[in-house]
């Protein structure tokens, strides 16, 4: 009997550790300064370019760019 009490005890307390554990991934939160988020529209015309790469870099909105 004693044996089933400290299993029990033991499996209890590994329980409360996953638990916290998963809750403390779950509810961890990161503030940094100076960055936004912007959504937009993208019009994109190639004429000129079939069968050939092509990629744009350092891209953000507002950025226009005519080759």
């Amino acid at each position: 009997m004693k044996k089933l009490i400290q299993g029990s005890m033991i499996i209890f307390v590994l329980a409360v550790v996953v638990g916290l554990g998963t809750q403390a991934v779950f509810s961890d939160t990161d503030s940094i300064s100076d960055n936004t988020i912007a959504t937009g529209t993208l019009e994109l015309s190639l004429n000129h370019s079939a069968g050939k790469p092509w990629s744009i870099t350092n891209a953000y909105p507002g950025w226009e760019s005519v080759y």
